[in-house]
């Protein structure tokens, strides 16, 4: 819908933002964390972490999900 009242594609940045709000509107039915991910002509390649609750961080890289503390520390390490 926001790209049709744009005229064109949104960025990565602006549907992160979407996300981190409405997982912060709904903050007591959802409870999973999620990683927005993408590539547009602005920002290029780009990763974004939200958290429950509806915090937003862009980052390096990320991931989620069970076993993704044992994952984390490899990354972490190696990227």
């Amino acid at each position: 819908m926001l790209e049709g009242e744009l005229g064109g594609q949104a960025s990565v940045a602006t549907i992160a933002k979407l996300v981190a709000t409405m997982n912060y509107q709904n903050k007591d039915v959802l409870v999973g964390a999620l990683v927005i991910a993408g590539y547009d002509e602005e920002g290029q390649g780009q990763v974004y972490g939200c958290p429950i609750g509806g915090t937003l961080s862009q980052e390096a890289w990320a991931i989620d999900g069970s076993g993704s503390t044992y994952i984390w520390g490899f990354c972490d390490a190696n990227f």
